[in-house]
Parts: structure tokens; C-alpha cells; sequence
């Protein structure tokens, strides 16, 4: 039982490991075809499906029924006072996830060009809208029924399609040409009500869609889309017959493109509905330029 040392104040909020956490894990089942079109040419197909099982998700057991925590009974039959835990968070390992993928690679080289494309055409779900990473292993909007309609969807890095074409050019007068092209569908966001419409103590309740009169699912929305555009241009200088001194410049997002992604306020009640926030992590940056050399020999 709780003692003095580890039991909370009213206001705050634990986490404990379930006594029965196992170990996620996931099957995984892969298929590729590799096809030479010419001496130069080739393409791939590659189709992945993983599913994903004992992935993490959180889990409050103390949550409130009828306008009083779950567990008041047990703490006033043990301490003599109702508020000595308010939400207790158990992680668990009940989570369930899948990833589906089809992958299209072209490559080809030639005297003075060498040009890669990608294509991939995806789908991630899983319950909560996470594959059981811990920061994201959310509360389930109903503690009864963590696998109710609305909890499967899309994990927060679901991108349908994405695209990536890169490439070196050798120009006259020894300048070297090395784009590289990514752009990917938006990445899904959760709408939520900003407010605890079930009174359970837990303010994650989703979104009610005026129009239908119903709440929308984990991840139902989706940001922005990405572009990004990066370069380097590379001019060499001979020193000889082997040794040469390459002075380039690279450009990351050269366009300036607004990466946002899926930072978007899902809050039902923030005055920022729907707008974006920030910046998709790693890729959402502004344009940045940098300069160099390099010696080979």
C-alpha cells in the first residue's frame, strides 16, 4: 500500500509500470524484385508489411465516475480521507500497431549524369495514434474501452505518399551540379474539444464535429504538406594530373518552403484552431547556406 513518501497531492498526477509489462515486438514480412532495364538501369519494387504487438499505452486507473474517483472508497476505507491519489497512469503493453509499404526505386547512370527517384506509398495506424513509443503512449479518451470506435488511427508520422529524386550533373567548365527533391503528403493531427465532455477527469476528450453531431477519430486531420529543395554546386579547380581543390555551396530548402507538417493546434477552444504552430521536426527549417572545400588527390 501507499505510503506517506510516494502518494500525491490532489492536482498531480503518476505513472507507474504494470506489474504484467512485457516486451513489445512485431512480425515482419518483406517481398522486393530487382530488375536490370539496361547496363545502366535498373528498378526495384519492395512491399513491407510489419505488425506491431505489446506496444506501450498508458492507462489511468483512477479515473472519475459519477463525479468521484474510482478508488475514494478504497482510500477512505484505508487513510480515513478521499484525495490521496488523483490520476494514477499505469503503462502497459496492449497496443497493437500496423505499417503497410510499397516502395518503387529508379536509378540510372550515364557518362556525365547519375539520377536516383523514390516513391513510397504508405499507411501506419495504430490505437491512440502511436506505436508505443513512451512519450506518445496517450490516454485513451474512455478508460472502459480503450479499443472503442475513434482510438484507431493514423500515427502522428503517417505520410500516404513520398517522393525523392536527387541527382549529380557534370556541367562544362568542371562545375558539379547535386540536387536532392523530397515531398511527402501532410501528416495527420488529433482535434480535440478542450474541454473533459465524459467528466472522467481527463481532459483529451476529442473533437465533436458540428456538421455531424459527432466526435472524430484519433489523427483525422491532416497538416501541411512538405516540400524541400536542396543543392550543391561544386566547382573544381585541377592541380595537376590526381590532385584537384572542389569550392562548393549548399543550399537546404532552397526555396524557403514552410515545412509545417502536422504543428497544428487541434484545440477545439484555442483561438489558433487549425493553424499551424511551428515546424515539422528535422525537415521544417528555413534556408540555410553554407560554404566549403574539399582536396582530393
Amino acid at each position: 500500500q501507499p505510503r506517506d513518501a510516494n502518494t500525491l497531492p490532489r492536482g498531480a498526477a503518476g505513472e507507474y509500470l504494470a506489474p504484467d509489462i512485457g516486451d513489445p515486438y512485431n512480425h515482419q514480412t518483406h517481398i522486393g524484385y530487382a530488375h536490370q532495364l539496361a547496363s545502366n538501369t535498373a528498378v526495384t519494387v519492395d512491399f513491407t508489411h510489419v505488425v506491431g504487438r505489446h506496444e506501450l499505452r498508458r492507462i489511468n486507473l483512477n479515473p472519475v465516475v459519477n463525479g468521484a474517483r474510482v478508488l475514494v472508497p478504497e482510500f477512505v476505507r484505508v487513510y480515513g480521507i478521499p484525495d490521496v491519489l488523483n490520476a494514477v497512469n499505469i503503462l502497459v503493453t496492449n497496443n497493437t500497431s500496423r505499417y503497410d509499404a510499397m516502395t518503387v526505386q529508379f536509378q540510372r547512370r550515364m557518362e556525365k549524369v547519375t539520377i536516383q527517384a523514390h516513391y513510397t506509398l504508405a499507411s501506419a495506424n495504430a490505437y491512440g495514434g502511436s506505436t508505443g513509443a513512451r512519450a506518445g503512449a496517450a490516454v485513451a479518451q474512455d478508460q472502459f474501452d480503450q479499443f472503442a470506435a475513434g482510438e484507431w488511427g493514423p500515427t502522428g508520422n503517417d505520410e500516404r505518399h513520398r517522393a525523392v529524386a536527387m541527382g549529380v550533373f557534370e556541367l562544362p567548365a568542371g562545375i558539379q551540379l547535386s540536387p536532392v527533391f523530397q515531398a511527402a503528403s501532410a501528416r495527420p493531427y488529433t482535434l480535440t474539444a478542450g474541454q473533459d465532455l465524459n467528466r472522467d477527469g481527463t481532459n483529451n476528450d476529442r473533437y465533436v464535429d458540428p456538421t455531424s453531431g459527432k466526435q472524430v477519430a484519433i489523427n483525422s486531420q491532416r497538416g501541411d504538406p512538405t516540400f524541400v529543395m536542396d543543392l550543391r554546386t561544386t566547382k573544381f579547380f585541377n592541380l595537376g594530373q590526381v590532385r584537384k581543390i572542389g569550392v562548393f555551396a549548399e543550399a537546404f530548402n532552397l526555396f524557403n518552403t514552410a515545412n509545417f507538417g502536422n504543428s497544428y493546434t487541434g484545440n477545439g477552444r484555442s483561438v489558433s484552431f487549425r493553424q499551424p504552430t511551428g515546424l515539422i521536426a528535422g525537415i521544417g527549417y528555413a534556408r540555410q547556406l553554407q560554404l566549403g572545400a574539399r582536396f582530393l588527390f
